[in-house]
Order: C-alpha cells, then sequence, then structure tokens
C-alpha cells in the first residue's frame, strides 16, 4: 500500500513540476570596490587577471562642451609631464612598469599570455608612437611613425607577436581594412576588407557607423559592430567569420565579447538617427545560436560579458535621488538567463556641464579572465570584487 501511495505522490510531483518548472534561484551576488587609482584610466587587463594597464593622467580629454554649448580647450593634446602609463600587478598594486609616451595612450594590450603588451598613443597629430615591451625581460621595441590625413593604422596584440590591425581611412572617418602582422617589422601576413556597405545606412547617417574593436580574452577572436551587422572574426584566420544581422538598418554602437567568444552582446537602437523604438542590448549565444534583449531607456555607455557566459553589465548615467543636476555613473549587473538585475552600484557622480564628467568610458567595464573582479573606469579606476 505504501509503495502504491509513494508512486502515485512521486507522480504527481512530476507532473507538477513539468507544469510548472522551478524559477531558477538567484545567488546573491555583490561588488565591493577594493582599490581605487586615482586620475588612471584603464587601457587593458592581462589575461591572466594578475594586471592591469592604465594611463595615469589628470588630464585626459583634449576638448570638452561648456554649458552654452561651445568646445573649449582642456588642454594641449600631449602628454603632461606627469603622465605615465603604467602596468600594475592585482593584489599587491605593485607598478611592474612606468613609462613615459609623446602622446598619452590610445590604445594598449596585452598579449594572449601575459608576458608582453603593445601601446599605441594618442590623438591625431603629427606622429604615433608604437611600443612594444616584454614584461620578462624588459625588451622593448619602439616605432614613431608620422600620422596621416588618409590611412592611419590601431593595433592590437594577439599572440606571438602578432598585431591585429585596423586601417582608418582619415577623411572618410570610417575602417576600410583589417590585416595581421607580425612584430618586429610588422610584416603583414593577412589582410581583409573590414565591412561590407548597406547603402540604406549609409545614406541615412552621411558615414559608416561602426564599434571599437573588442578582444577575447585567449586573444582567439574578436569582435566589432559595423552599421547593423555584429561581427566576430578568428583571430588565427581573420576570413572566419560569424556575423548577425540585428534589426531592419538598425544602428549599433558597444559591443562585449566573453573570454572563449560563446557570448556576444551589443547595444542597438541607441544611435544617432536610428530608426528603432526598441532601444536594447542583445546578447548572443553563438553555440546555441539564440539571443535574449535587454531593453534600455537610457544611453549606455559601457558594457561586459563575464567570463563564464552568465552574466552582463553595463554603465549608464542615472539621474541621482534629490538632485536636479547631478548623475551618477551606475553600474548595474545582470543574469543573462534570467535577465534580472543582481546588484547595482555607484561608480561616480557625474558633475553637469563639467569636464572632465565621471563617465565611465565605452572600453572602461571589464571582467577579470578569472571571473573575481570587475574593473570599472572614467576620470578614476575602481576595481570591484564579484562575490
Amino acid at each position: 500500500m505504501n509503495s502504491r501511495r509513494d508512486f502515485i505522490r512521486n507522480c504527481a510531483g512530476l507532473a507538477l513540476a513539468t507544469i510548472f518548472p522551478a524559477t531558477p534561484v538567484l545567488a546573491k551576488t555583490s561588488l565591493r570596490v577594493i582599490k581605487q587609482l586615482d586620475y588612471a584610466y584603464l587601457l587593458d587587463v592581462s589575461p591572466d587577471s594578475h594586471k592591469l594597464c592604465v594611463y595615469s593622467t589628470k588630464n585626459p580629454y583634449d576638448l570638452f562642451r561648456s554649458a552654452d554649448g561651445r568646445l573649449s580647450q582642456l588642454g594641449r593634446s600631449g602628454a603632461d609631464k606627469a603622465d605615465a602609463l603604467k602596468v600594475i600587478e592585482l593584489g599587491s598594486w605593485k607598478e611592474l612598469i612606468s613609462a613615459s609616451l609623446i602622446q598619452r595612450a590610445a590604445y594598449a594590450s596585452f598579449f594572449g599570455d601575459s608576458g608582453a603588451i603593445y601601446i599605441q598613443s594618442g590623438a591625431p597629430s603629427r606622429v604615433t608612437q608604437r611600443l612594444f615591451v616584454d614584461l620578462r625581460n624588459g625588451e622593448k621595441l619602439e616605432q614613431v611613425v608620422p600620422w596621416s590625413l588618409h590611412l592611419n593604422t590601431s593595433h592590437f596584440a594577439l599572440m606571438d607577436r602578432k598585431l591585429l590591425g585596423t586601417v582608418n581611412n582619415a577623411e572618410l572617418g570610417q575602417t576600410d581594412t583589417l590585416v595581421i602582422v607580425a612584430l618586429p617589422d610588422y610584416k603583414e601576413i593577412q589582410r581583409v576588407p573590414f565591412a561590407q556597405l548597406h547603402s540604406e545606412i549609409l545614406k541615412r547617417t552621411g558615414g559608416m557607423s561602426e564599434s571599437d574593436i573588442v578582444l577575447s580574452d585567449d586573444r582567439k577572436a574578436f569582435a566589432y559592430a559595423v552599421e547593423d551587422r555584429l561581427v566576430c572574426r578568428d583571430a588565427a584566420d581573420i576570413v572566419n567569420v560569424w556575423s548577425q544581422k540585428v534589426g531592419p538598418n538598425l544602428i549599433l554602437s558597444l559591443t562585449a565579447i566573453s573570454a572563449d567568444a560563446g557570448v556576444l552582446a551589443v547595444c542597438a537602437g541607441m544611435g544617432l538617427e536610428s530608426p528603432d523604438r526598441n532601444p536594447r542590448i542583445e546578447v548572443f549565444m553563438r553555440d546555441a545560436g539564440t539571443s535574449k534583449q535587454f531593453p534600455i531607456a537610457q544611453l549606455v555607455n559601457a558594457i561586459a560579458v563575464s567570463p563564464d557566459n552568465k552574466l552582463l553589465a553595463l554603465a549608464q548615467n542615472l539621474p541621482k535621488p534629490g538632485s536636479k543636476d547631478i548623475t551618477q555613473a551606475t553600474i548595474i549587473l545582470m543574469d543573462i538567463e534570467t535577465q534580472k538585475e543582481l546588484t547595482r552600484v555607484i561608480h561616480d557622480d557625474v558633475r553637469a556641464h563639467q569636464n572632465p564628467d565621471h563617465s565611465i568610458r565605452a572600453n572602461g567595464l571589464r571582467f577579470t579572465a578569472d571571473g573575481k573582479y570587475l574593473v570599472s573606469s572614467g576620470l578614476h579606476t575602481k576595481i570591484w570584487e564579484i562575490s
């Protein structure tokens, strides 16, 4: 009798579980700031999660827009004497290198083994400085090249002293070509077109819309948005490409890539002149061939995907409670599977009509590859412990 009753009870339980599937229980997630690097903006986090590269400066912006709408000079375009590019060890906060550059740093990226870094300086000027530094033995390779009014190349570190280059057409204000080159002589290995142009978007915007390049932590893949497409390429052979159209003629902006390139995210519908009335962050699970949409009501400054492909971080300037003219650079952590908010923290206050403001930069939100920390960066850089 008991066995029959138990059998019926178990069957009923199974039926109820099928009809009403269990709601996933979200683990409590919190962010706790463990370190602030004053007046330093983030350039990269090493793939081994042990190092940060920042540029230390009190003058990170060339121009700012004043309250009356006019552009004013904040400081000279070159680096100040006190400015320095620094590689800092996470945890001990020891400076592994500190280097002066001709101009403020525009890009820096660690190679896949985290043992070397590639740096490229600044704003359009007479010259561009390119610097390779081996962090193990101190080896340095430096190249100073004239800045061109026509074509200029920005480089990003991959593996085995190979670099990914984006060739920008300065006259048109768009990227023409992707190249792979090898140090020390920048010998070209491979070249492909950056994008297939779409005439409808070109007509509407007067130019090609594109995002910055983002690299996977293992440096085996990279992603970017161009016009209405999200693109992911294999770094070992950049001809190999995954491409996804996002909406009809929809302008895309920010992109993010997970550690193994299994998850990609893109900010859609917030671009200037975008016809879309459903602005969102769209997250794509490449292997599963599925996506999830996270509606957004205000401009997003930065996005990032955690290395375990479970978390989406985004940064927005949101109104400060009780204040009419101050907003707050806010970090929001979301669960990708359930699309629920897990936590939010304030990176900094944003001063209305004042520059430099404290907004989080487009490349200023990064998870470490081990998933232990989230780094946010604007005028200052903060390291948050995830627990």
